[in-house]
C-alpha cells in the first residue's frame, strides 16, 4: 500500500521530502538543541460538499419533474506522513518546522429519481432513476511553521500555533 501512494507522489514532492530530510539530518548533527522526527497517521476520512447539497436543492426547487437528488458519502481512507524539525530556543519553548503529504480517498454516489411525465395523455409516464458514484481522490502537500511553549518546563503540556503553506496536487 505504502509503495502504491510512494509511485503516486510526483518527482518533485519527492526531491523536496529528500532536501528536508538531509536539511534536517545535517542540522541534526551540528547542533544539539535540534531534534528531528517522521509522524505517519492513517484513517477513516469521509469529504462533504456544501455546494453540491446546495446546487442540488436548487435544482429540485427549478425541476418539478426531479423527485429525489442526493449525494449520499461513503467513509474513505487517508494517510498522511511527515518529517518535522523542532529547535529549542529555551527551556520553555522552540520552534517547529512540519513537512506534511496528506492523501485521501473516498466515494460520493449520486442518486437522481426522474418522474418523466405522460405527455400524451396515453399512460406511457415512468419514473426513471439514475445512480451513479464518483471516487474523489485529493492529495496535497501542507508546510507548517509553528512555536511550542511548554507550559511546564521541557516535559508535560505545551501550546503550539503558527501558520502553514498548503500545495494541493491532482
Amino acid at each position: 500500500m505504502l509503495i502504491h501512494l510512494l509511485k503516486q507522489i510526483s518527482a518533485k514532492v519527492k526531491k523536496t521530502f529528500l532536501i528536508f530530510i538531509i536539511y534536517s539530518i545535517m542540522g541534526n548533527v551540528y547542533a544539539q538543541e535540534l531534534n528531528l522526527g517522521l509522524k505517519i497517521n492513517s484513517g477513516a476520512v469521509r469529504i462533504h460538499s456544501n455546494n453540491l447539497q446546495t446546487s442540488f436543492i436548487m435544482r429540485i426547487a427549478l425541476d418539478a419533474d426531479i423527485l429525489q437528488l442526493e449525494a449520499p458519502l461513503k467513509s474513505g481512507f487517508t494517510f498522511v506522513i511527515s518529517v518535522f524539525i523542532e529547535y529549542s530556543i529555551n527551556d520553555n519553548a522552540s520552534l517547529v518546522g512540519e513537512l506534511t503529504y496528506n492523501f485521501s480517498n473516498s466515494t460520493i454516489n449520486i442518486d437522481h429519481i426522474d418522474d418523466d411525465l405522460d405527455i400524451n395523455g396515453n399512460g406511457g409516464g415512468d419514473i426513471k432513476t439514475i445512480e451513479s458514484e464518483a471516487v474523489i481522490k485529493l492529495s496535497y502537500l501542507q508546510l507548517s511553521v509553528l512555536k511550542k511553549y511548554y507550559l511546564s518546563g521541557t516535559a508535560g503540556f505545551y501550546a503550539l500555533g503558527g501558520f502553514g503553506f498548503d500545495y494541493i496536487g491532482t
